[in-house]
């Protein structure tokens, strides 16, 4: 994803310019039907693409990746996705059905937990070999590689580049880059709508981008709450745990965040670096953003029960900026956190329609045990009138 920091051209090229590449790539050679792209990263060559005509029954105009390499020096930058999904938008928006099948594991769970492509049905399958079979073709059917299909959306302004090649030479646009527009790339396939901010968030300390972007993502909850139930961490529960532990918590509570406020991916992005700050989990700007985009693009309906946890949680993590608001310490707040969690608790419960010992018994068989003057201070407490059958709240 951190391509989106860099300036990225991109051009038509001959057959040989795969010459460069070759050595990083686990099949050797090249195709003499493949069309070919190279890009510029800040000006120096180093990403290599082709593409070859694949036609099947039914889909005479589909095209296979051919042959995706990316020089070590700008690898871990997010640009095979941002290659697949621009020349997939590219070639489809020319009427093409765009296919990408590898043996590599990194690329297939790229491709995975990317939503412009969907798997097809030969996904980590193999397919019985038949007399029909041609011999160099039996190797490729008997692995079960990664099979996907683009599915997203249409990339315009590059027809140049998905000419036939007799054309491109004719136009003399060999080798002639054009510059990529890496904010179209970003919002379909991070769904990002501010750019600036996803660059910032990616370069720069929280404390600059708090500075720069705070007001821009206030909570939607009341900022004096002295607690915040989105927050499953503890302390105790990441003291000395793996990188991976943290990234998980970071997921879960991104989970949480979508479940309880439909969050976009600008907000989760934030909030997250702001609890990896605050928390002090050390962690990369990256991999927290890599988390958010993780559960942004997560399907809710699969947690369904951290959804029903979320409804019943007891536990709480103090808000120690609103504490220190109000002048108290983290043990009074902690205090009044509590009895402002079972006010919220009694409110969701509560029904006016009932009498206080039968509100009492139903909180009691909701989990929530209370007295009656516990009852009484709360009904108080929110501007209620003396219990009766027509009871409203005081506006």
């Amino acid at each position: 994803m951190q391509f989106v920091t860099e300036q990225i051209e991109i051009c038509r090229c001959e057959r040989r310019e795969y010459d460069k590449f070759e050595s990083l790539h686990y099949l050797k050679g090249i195709c003499s039907g493949a069309s070919c792209f190279m890009f510029k990263i800040n000006g120096v060559i180093g990403a290599f693409a082709s593409l070859l005509s694949m036609p099947m029954k039914g889909r005479g105009n589909a095209l296979i990746f051919h042959r995706i390499v990316v020089l070590r020096q700008f690898q871990g930058l997010g640009l095979s996705s941002m290659i697949v999904n621009l020349l997939g938008g590219i070639f489809k928006a020319e009427g093409k059905d765009i296919y990408l099948k590898t043996d590599s594991t990194r690329m297939g769970k790229m491709l995975r937990n990317n939503i412009q492509w969907s798997p097809t049905i030969m996904n980590r399958r193999t397919r019985k070999l038949s007399k029909h079979d041609h011999e160099r073709n039996k190797a490729r059917h008997r692995r079960a590689a990664f099979s996907f299909k683009y599915i997203g959306i249409e990339i315009r302004g590059y027809e140049a580049l998905a000419k036939h090649i007799r054309e491109v030479r004719d136009g003399n646009l060999l080798g002639k880059y054009v510059p990529v527009n890496i904010a179209e790339i970003a919002k379909s396939t991070y769904r990002i709508n501010e750019l600036a901010f996803f660059r910032d968030s990616l370069t720069n300390c929280f404390d600059v981008l708090s500075e720069k972007y705070g007001a821009n993502f206030l909570e939607c909850s009341q900022p004096a709450k002295l607690f915040t139930t989105q927050f499953v961490i503890k302390r105790k529960e990441y003291k000395g745990a793996s990188r991976e532990y943290l990234k998980r918590l970071l997921f879960i509570n991104a989970m949480i965040r979508m479940i309880q406020h439909k969050s976009t991916i600008e907000s989760l992005i934030f909030h997250l670096l702001k609890e990896n700050h605050q928390q002090q989990f050390n962690l990369s700007s990256v991999e927290v953003a890599k988390m958010a985009l993780k559960a942004y693009n997560t399907d809710i309906s699969k947690y369904s029960l951290l959804a029903k946890r979320i409804k019943s949680y007891s536990s709480y993590s103090v808000n120690v900026e609103a504490a220190k608001e109000m002048g108290i310490n983290t043990k009074a707040a902690s205090n009044i956190a509590r009895k402002q969690i079972r006010a919220q608790k009694i409110a969701e419960i509560y029904r006016p329609d009932l009498s206080d010992i039968e509100n009492i018994r139903l909180m009691a068989a909701n989990g929530l045990k209370i007295s009656i003057s516990t009852l009484k201070r709360w009904r108080k407490d929110q501007g209620y009138s003396k219990y009766n059958k027509s009871v409203i709240p005081i506006a």
